[in-house]
């Protein structure tokens, strides 16, 4: 605390708990240089309310203005060792060392476990030093045990070490150079990949044992990660990644043209895309599900809103489309299709390049700077349907060329609205879902959408394996990187396509498995 001096005292200052004053501090501080105050107290458990009063304030117009500043107040705690139970987090941390030993050993033990815990790897001789170097300084200025190990922690929780996973290329500047990650780097690639985060105790010791390092020691650890509740992480991360679902709540959907649209209808559909993508992994079935299935998850309100009979409750079950259902497969999945729209209209354009884009991996190049929005070319007719006005849109030659790629694609959508929910009609016209791709591929619906993607499906597992690579490294797929794609998906495709054979594919790939240097740029 700090005080501005006015009158003849200095500030008083009154630590209270619970409304009863504990302790009255004179405070003679600076703004530029506070007091540290400190006072004990036994406190029963439950909340309490901590106050810091100022109980002399003094004023005189233009002479005297004495005022009290209180920088923060810090609790810490229980003080007694003898007669309180620490808690468990406590104990995971000081319980490394006896008071047996000397201070020094003690808070080596100590530091040199959590900093490997925190490292992900085994602390060095110099990271500890350094550590210890901080102990010692701390001890040195009269800081008891505690609070100088608490010292030494907050700067092992502030190194990069713990807060970057680094790779210790020697050559990290060299292009040319490809550096072969040890069994500790391993291990934090593959649980962040798997688990978005750390390595457990066992895959530490398979990093230690050099069993990580083997193609069969990955295959088990791969296995493992996935059939551990933790891999929900790459369910619900990867698949907002993928498919973009961690977007779908900054849609902004216009609600009073379409009212069905609420927040139990938004969560139901990211529920049913997230349950699907589960399942496909969960179960070891085909990534070509993801194109076209006939089995999905639906709750009441969704079924409803699919029209697909039979499903009553709020509780999300498998159900299997009826017989020639419009649906199945991500693509007419109401999350993907309200996505790819905009405020008050569907977007054929969004909808063909986020095929392209995320199941193909074939994306268009920008569209020109000077392209005036679609609204804008159908003023002259404001109940164009939404083909109408992209007829007028692309007339422009330099936009044919994508377009006719886009368009096609977007279009055989077009009797799911905005929201993803069937129509029949535009604006009192029938709705045309008919285009032809380059080639001469007729497309009529979202049904022949799916078998041209199917007759695909080479280019499409292809893709995804480039997009699981991507979130595996965290980082984009670059040119050098597509031959692995390639034998990724090869050998994905060898073994039909299952989910577990392309996540292991990734793992056992070299690209996962090493790391190449960089140019530096020092412009």
């Amino acid at each position: 605390a700090w005080e501005d001096k006015g009158g003849d005292e200095h500030a008083k200052m009154s630590v209270r708990v619970d409304s009863k004053q504990i302790k009255e501090f004179s405070v003679s501080g600076t703004r530029a240089a506070p007091q540290e105050f400190e006072v004990r107290v036994r406190l029963t458990q439950g909340e309490r309310a901590i106050h810091a009063a100022f109980t002399n304030d003094f004023y005189i117009k233009d002479k005297a203005d004495r005022n009290l500043g209180v920088e923060n107040i810090s609790v810490a705690g229980p003080l007694d060792e003898n007669t309180v139970e620490r808690p468990a987090q406590w104990k995971r941390i000081f319980a490394r060392g006896t008071k047996t030993q000397t201070d020094t050993a003690r808070a080596e033990s100590i530091l040199k476990a959590f900093a490997s815990h925190a490292y992900r790897r085994p602390v060095t001789t110099s990271q500890l030093a350094s550590l210890m170097k901080l102990f010692n300084a701390e001890r040195s200025a009269g800081r008891e045990f505690e609070p100088a190990i608490r010292t030494a922690l907050t700067a092992t929780l502030i190194s990069p070490n713990f807060l970057f996973r680094s790779v210790a290329h020697p050559k990290a500047a060299d292009p040319t150079s490809h550096y072969s990650l040890d069994g500790y780097e391993l291990a934090s690639r593959l649980s962040y990949f798997l688990w978005s985060s750390m390595p457990d105790q066992r895959l530490f010791d398979a990093a230690a044992d050099g069993s990580l390092l083997t193609d069969e020691g990955l295959k088990n650890q791969v296995k493992r990660l996935l059939a551990d509740p933790r891999s929900r992480a790459f369910v619900e991360n990867f698949s907002g990644q993928w498919l973009q679902l961690r977007a779908l709540p900054t849609v902004e959907i216009d609600r009073a043209k379409f009212p069905e649209y609420d927040d139990k209808l938004l969560a139901a559909m990211t529920t049913e895309t997230t349950m699907f993508f589960e399942d496909v992994l969960r179960s070891d079935r085909s990534v070509l599900e993801f194109l076209s299935s006939r089995e999905t998850f639906l709750n009441e309100r969704l079924a409803k809103f699919y029209g697909v009979p039979g499903v009553s409750g709020n509780q999300f079950r498998r159900v299997t489309l009826p017989e020639g259902s419009p649906r199945g497969g991500v693509m007419t999945m109401g999350a993907i299709l309200t996505l790819t729209s905009n405020t008050t209209r569907t977007s054929p354009v969004k909808r063909g390049l986020f095929v392209l884009d995320q199941i193909l991996g074939t994306p268009p190049p920008p569209p020109p700077a000077d392209i005036p929005p679609l609204e804008q070319s159908s003023k002259s007719n404001p109940n164009a349907t939404v083909r109408e006005s992209l007829a007028l849109h692309v007339a422009n030659p330099s936009c044919a060329a994508c377009h006719n790629r886009l368009d096609p694609i977007g279009l055989s959508l077009e009797n799911f609205d905005a929201i993803g929910q069937w129509r029949d009609t535009e604006n009192g016209s029938p709705v045309d879902a008919t285009g032809t791709l380059p080639g001469n591929i007729a497309l009529s619906g979202s049904a022949d959408l799916k078998r041209v993607l199917h007759y695909r499906s080479d280019q499409f597992v292809e893709s995804l394996s480039g997009k699981v690579l991507t979130y595996a490294l965290g980082r984009g797929v670059e040119p050098f990187d597509r031959p692995a794609v390639r034998l990724i998906a090869g050998r994905t495709r060898s073994q039909g396509d299952r989910f577990s054979a392309l996540i292991e594919s990734v793992v056992l790939s070299e690209t996962f498995r090493t790391c190449r240097g960089r140019k530096l740029n020092h412009e």
